[in-house]
């Protein structure tokens, strides 16, 4: 097993069993986004999709062109939620996170690249 997915798993074993989001922000979604081999200026927090921020967006380097500079085109929108939330299909919070996400995704700011890459 690789150094990366047992720092990345050691991450998602010290969060409590309740965890909110905040605290999921800070000891989790860094590991994650690294151990997916993005660097910090890869990163952009509380991304503006045009329709809401997104907890992170993430996009490699291009030249150039940094993603944490640019804001544009990005690859990846992560949307953070704490271990508090019952995300089981039949819950009202499942059901607010779905449409929530549909709302970044299908925002105008963007997103163009991420939807091609999901067709």
């Amino acid at each position: 097993m690789s150094m990366t997915i047992i720092s990345l798993r050691a991450a998602l074993q010290s969060l409590p069993e309740n965890a909110p989001e905040p605290v999921i922000n800070d000891l989790f979604a860094l590991h994650f986004l690294r151990a997916l081999g993005f660097q910090s200026e890869e990163i952009h927090p509380e991304y503006n999709t045009g329709d809401g921020a997104v907890d992170k967006a993430a996009r490699k380097t291009i030249g150039d062109d940094i993603f944490l500079h640019t804001k544009s085109n990005p690859y990846l929108l992560l949307e953070l939620k704490g271990r508090d939330i019952n995300l089981s299909e039949d819950a009202a919070q499942y059901q607010r996170t779905v449409n929530q996400l549909k709302r970044y995704l299908l925002a105008p700011r963007g997103n163009e690249e991420l939807l091609a890459s999901l067709r």
